[in-house]
């Protein structure tokens, strides 16, 4: 197993507090880390590296085979000699989605909103019903809701239809992708994942539209369609 490695300048250990200040925290979520303290860093001076626990050999700093990026609270770094997979970042609980090549060339399993984990609640029959999302999941609903929002308006035709600006939709498919792998907007940069054309097949399956165009096709119906124009 191989991933990321990060390094904390100024450290000689690291704590989760370390982590949550330096930004890292949504990458590890409660996956655990580990840590090694290195005379000298990307930047010349002391400081430590850190990477999932199940990271593997070879974590420290090896400049000879391996590239660092200095961000504003850490550097990332990556192998030189090896392109990291989606094997090698997937998160241990993977939510059910659609595989979508991205521009690596790698299929990656982007999450279909409705298939999340949801609280089970008592309702007031006795019943029991599904309740609000698990907290990392509520960014993906809110995104799903605004994409689905967007579909229906161009599906009908809606005069001053809301759009979703490039920006937006690069942040809703790192976000989407961060719910099944251990990355974020930096590591979806350096791995060179995301494309004007791509983003648009990620968000068509973050609402799980292949499900709804195949089964319009089976009844005869008209099939709905998320334009290039919203992005």
């Amino acid at each position: 197993m191989s991933g990321f490695l990060y390094y904390i300048p100024g450290l000689q250990a690291v704590s989760a507090d370390d982590v949550k200040r330096a930004g890292l925290d949504f990458v590890w979520g409660g996956s655990g880390f580990s840590f090694r303290e290195v005379a000298q860093g990307p930047d010349s001076v002391t400081g430590c590296v850190v990477a999932r626990n199940n990271f593997g050999g070879g974590m420290g700093y090896y400049p000879d085979r391996q590239d660092w990026k200095e961000l504003k609270s850490f550097w990332i770094g990556l192998e030189r000699d090896r392109d990291l997979t989606p094997e090698d970042l997937k998160r241990p609980d993977m939510v059910w989605g659609h595989n979508i090549q991205l521009a690596d060339d790698n299929d990656w399993q982007i999450p279909v909103a409705h298939a999340v984990d949801r609280q089970l609640v008592l309702g007031d029959d006795g019943q029991w019903e599904d309740g609000k999302t698990l907290g990392r999941f509520d960014v993906l609903n809110e995104h799903a809701e605004k994409i689905f929002e967007v579909l229906c308006a161009e599906t009908e035709g809606q005069e001053d239809a809301p759009t979703i600006t490039p920006l937006e939709a690069a942040a809703m498919c790192v976000d989407a992708l961060a719910v099944n792998y251990y990355v974020g907007p930096q590591e979806v940069n350096l791995l060179g994942l995301l494309t004007s054309r791509n983003v648009l097949e990620v968000l068509k399956a973050v609402v799980d539209l292949p499900t709804l165009i195949e089964a319009a096709k089976k009844k005869g119906e008209g099939v709905p369609t998320i334009s290039g124009d919203v992005v």
